[in-house]
């Protein structure tokens, strides 16, 4: 499956990504005199020296193998360690965006380009291009350097670039049907592509192609696969969760109860038995593993002859991408049950615990505390505190829907002794965030309790119509269903306004090395903008159901200019070295100038040797930068660097005159009276969002490679990596940042009142005690390892020709600093809290190709390493699957594919990693959907 053009005796450029992919035959001599460019590289040379240094994977082998996406597609590569797909848009409020992440270094230090020039990074995040609305029925190959190239194209290049380039002067037409068939329910796909081509650009003057892609897949619900134990519960419920207290019982005493449980009374396929009397909600029945989507895309090119030697080019595609996210109802808690509800506990409708005791203080005005000691003063109205989930609405579903545009105008060919290339571009894009299904407003389902004096002053009580417990009343249904709201609850829009040029030529045989030296020099400006806001009185109304703050404003508008040179010089007939320079001003965070330097030694017909230097930078994104500051609650657990200390038995106490349980958080009872609480855990007050004071992240890159060819036809490369990334944007964790080391680390980023304190409820801001937690330069991340590729061809006659590859990627190193000057922590093999991922040790996709035309058959083989998991008590099991497929190419230009993806049937590894909406398996790394069976059928003319 992955091609790699060859390596010849003729000049090969170190730069701009020097790992070089070779197929076999690499050493042989090419004769013809094209002249072309390649990914990483601004120098255009002929055929004979073209080998490129990345890693090639064609439209139609990926079309073999039953790849119908570029997200599929990306997976294919084995530098990539982990992927935003489509599944995690599931509850993430991304936009239902997919991302590429070269290394594992974040999928914004991976620089993604179409046809050689950026497009517009999500509106979303403002990071990086989201990779559903790359047109990929025009796509004809996809071109993946895994080295550093910031010397080139500037910003978000450390750990690599993926080019996808589109067809080129395409004449005739194509029509390609396709249906993939899961063996067990949803999970469905269905695509058509169409394309179409007119006119000989070399013989009339002008060419015009155009393709057009349609992909529809079904969901896959957490109902119909079965592998993953649902072990995450909640305590909020259908029928509701009643908490009750018993007289004379301690701050914080509560027991939990579901009515109508029973020791084997959770009987609805979503209850999970807790205790004897309480039941949890397994939320992830609710999930889909894999959200349906539809994805639409066009592309239409035209390009004219001016003369003999300059091309006119115009070139414009849309894109649109729909993920459709499902997740569980939406959960009200705490919500208060009034004693005038018909079913309130015990009052005759709905049941209490035999020999249940109320207590008659059940809840308190105390800040962190819903039940109390008598005596506290407060008006008590008997209120309960209940958890209810609201099935009768049922499931929440987002419709996150983005258009993408690019329209662009070029001009290229020769000048003399100069080839050149210059552009101007535009590119847009829109996503939106559309709620569709069980999203409601809360107001029209309870009433906050503004009384001052009340005990449950500040919270939600409940509508006396509702049942949380059981069946509805028609008087309880309409006030559920009527609270239902439908909109769109928040979008964004980017814009990038680009103008480039490049031009390259020989210099001449300098040093006589039977070659000529050769330089380009190249310019850009571009102009971003972008905005992602929410629709603020829509997202006011269900800010109870989705978490999205009604204010949120994050904008953020930048312009930059940049210049670049690149000089190859032959030294010997051997050896050549290459020097890059590329200096980049931003108009909102200043100016860097990254140079990469390189070289090719062949001493022999069989041996290679390549090797690079350079540095490199990732802008800080508009986000990064730009958004919207607010207070908010800090972690829950974090005590006071200033006002907490502990005592000679470790105990913690109280400084500075406090109170203890004001300042201190402890998780279990370390000390006697009168301190009576067994846990008191605080949440302060963070400043969270853009920090327009942020400097750009800066790194070194470094690769030694050795391509050796022992025998004809096999071929063997080994690329070793190694990249140092250094202020690294992130916030740092408020587990360090509320720590004694952390206070000594950043005195600057705590600010007490007046009176010393830190405070608790960011209402009483801007005016109040908070930390910052904004975005900053934290610390270091560094990795090495080495790409292994083989490939072997071997021609059996009348038995047909056999092809063998292997792309793998080993990981010796890993680590991570949190902040600047602390501690580096471990990846490689282990799932890091701090990370959020793990680092796989090994992976490889190895592919096993049989050839005798009309026929072709192929087995591809998929494997990542085990890792450590989010809890280190076990290992994630290691993940293997195959495909096999075989294609007849019939005569007059019809083609047939069939095959069967995950061919064995594997299931994902078994992790305990909650970071997602789905349970049990990690949908970063792996496919839910099981074995799948597939047919494509083209047919072009």
């Amino acid at each position: 499956m992955f091609q790699r053009t060859k390596i010849c005796s003729g000049l090969l450029l170190a730069f701009g990504g020097t790992l070089l992919s070779v197929a076999p035959g690499a050493f042989a001599q090419d004769t013809t005199v094209q002249r072309v460019e390649i990914t990483g590289s601004s120098i255009k040379r002929v055929d004979a020296e073209t080998s490129v240094p990345v890693t090639v994977i064609t439209a139609d082998e990926l079309k073999k193998a039953g790849v119908t996406s570029v997200e599929q597609a990306i997976q294919q590569v084995s530098a990539v360690q982990v992927q935003q797909t489509s599944a995690q848009a599931v509850g993430a409020g991304t936009g239902g965006g997919s991302y590429a992440d070269i290394r594992g270094l974040g999928y914004n230090k991976t620089l993604v380009l179409l046809n050689g020039r950026r497009i517009a990074n999500s509106a979303f995040t403002a990071s990086a291009p989201d990779l559903n609305t790359i047109p990929f029925a025009a796509v004809e190959r996809v071109e993946v350097l895994r080295d550093g190239a910031s010397a080139l194209y500037g910003t978000d290049a450390i750990a690599g670039v993926i080019n996808f380039i589109t067809r080129k002067d395409y004449r005739g037409g194509t029509i390609t049907l396709g249906v993939d068939a899961p063996q067990h329910p949803g999970g469905a796909q269905h695509e058509a592509q169409i394309g179409f081509g007119a006119g000989d650009l070399d013989k009339d003057g002008l060419n015009i192609y155009g393709f057009v892609g349609f992909q529809q897949q079904q969901s896959v619900a957490a109902g119909q696969r079965h592998f993953a134990p649902h072990a995450v519960t909640s305590s909020t419920t259908f029928p509701a969760t009643v908490f009750y207290g018993q007289a004379g019982g301690g701050a914080g005493k509560g027991i939990g109860y579901t009515p109508f449980a029973g020791p084997a009374g959770c009987t609805d396929p979503t209850l999970v038995v807790s205790s004897d009397i309480r039941c949890g909600e397994d939320t992830a029945t609710f999930v889909d593993y894999i959200p349906a989507s539809q994805r639409l895309s066009g592309l239409l090119s035209s390009s004219f002859k001016i003369n003999s030697n300059n091309t006119f080019k115009l070139e414009a595609f849309v894109a649109h991408s729909l993920v459709k996210a499902k997740i569980a109802p939406v959960p009200y808690a705490p919500v208060f049950i009034d004693p005038s509800s018909p079913y309130y506990p015990g009052a005759g409708i709905t049941p209490l615990p035999a020999g249940a005791v109320l207590d008659p203080d059940q809840v308190d005005a105390a800040p962190g505390s819903l039940f109390s000691r008598a005596g506290d003063g407060t008006l008590n109205e008997g209120r309960m505190v209940t958890r209810f989930r609201d099935l009768v609405n049922g499931y929440r579903e987002d419709d996150n829907s983005t258009n993408q545009g690019r329209f662009m105008a070029s001009l290229e060919g020769t000048v003399g002794d100069w080839d050149y290339d210059v552009a101007v571009t535009l590119n847009t894009t829109h996503t939106q965030d559309l709620l569709v299904h069980g999203y409601s407003d809360e107001d029209l389902l309870a009433t906050a309790d503004l009384n001052p004096n009340s005990a449950t002053y500040g919270y939600y009580v409940l509508n006396p119509a509702i049942n949380p417990f059981g069946a509805q009343s028609a008087a309880g249904a309409a006030v559920l269903h009527n609270a239902v709201k439908e909109g769109i609850v928040q979008f964004g829009d980017g814009t990038v306004k680009d103008v480039d040029g490049h031009a390259s030529r020989d210099l001449g045989d300098w040093l006589h090395a039977g070659r000529p030296a050769a330089i380009a020099i190249g310019g850009e400006y571009r102009d971003e903008k972008f905005l992602n806001r929410a629709n603020t009185e829509y997202a006011a109304q269900v800010e109870a159901s989705t978490g999205i703050d009604p204010n949120t404003y994050n904008a953020g508008k930048r312009q930059v200019y940049a210049g670049y040179a690149e000089l190859n010089v032959p030294i010997l007939k051997t050896l050549d070295v290459t020097a890059a320079v590329r200096y980049d001003h931003y108009s909102d965070f200043g100016s860097t100038t990254n140079p990469k330097f390189g070289f090719r030694f062949q001493p022999a017909k069989a041996i290679l040797l390549r090797g690079s230097y350079s540095t490199g930078f990732r802008a800080p994104s508009l986000y990064e930068l730009n958004a919207a500051q607010a207070y908010t609650n800090s972690d829950s657990g974090v005590s006071d660097p200033v006002n907490c200390g502990k005592n000679a038995a470790g105990q913690p106490v109280a400084l500075n005159g406090f109170n203890l349980n004001d300042v201190c958080s402890y998780l279990a009872k370390t000390f006697p009276a009168p301190n009576d609480k067994d846990t008191n855990a605080i949440q302060f007050i963070d400043k969270t969002g853009g920090n327009t004071h942020l400097q750009a992240e800066k790194s070194k890159n470094a690769t030694f490679g050795l391509v050796l060819e022992p025998i004809n036809n096999l071929t063997t490369e080994f690329d070793f990596y190694d990249i140092l990334i250094t202020k690294e944007v992130g916030v740092l964790p408020d587990s360090y940042l509320y720590s004694p080391a952390g206070y000594a680390a950043f005195p600057g980023n705590f600010h007490y009142t007046a009176g010393g304190s830190l405070s608790q409820n960011p209402q009483s801001c801007p005016n109040c005690g908070y930390v910052d937690a904004l975005n900053q330069n934290i610390g270091s991340v560094r990795t090495n390892g080495v790409d292994v590729a083989i490939g072997y061809k071997a021609n059996a006659g009348a038995l047909g020709r056999f092809n063998f590859e292997l792309q793998s990627t080993w990981v010796h190193s890993y680590k991570y600093q949190l902040f600047q000057g602390g501690g580096y922590t471990q990846n490689v093999g282990i799932y890091s809290q701090g990370n959020g991922e793990p680092v796989f040790r090994w992976q490889h996709n190895a592919t096993i190709d049989w050839n005798l035309d009309p026929f072709s058959l192929g087995l591809a083989i998929h494997h990542k390493s085990s890792y450590v998991d989010f809890t280190p008590t076990r290992n994630v099991s290691a993940y293997t699957t195959e495909d096999l497929y075989g294609t007849y190419a019939m005569s007059k230009g019809f083609s047939f594919t069939v095959g069967v993806k995950n061919l064995s049937d594997r299931n994902p590894p078994y992790t305990n990693y909650t970071g997602k909406f789905q349970q049990g398996y990690d949908p970063r790394y792996t496919d839910p959907t099981g074995r799948t069976y597939y047919a494509r059928g083209t047919y072009s003319f």
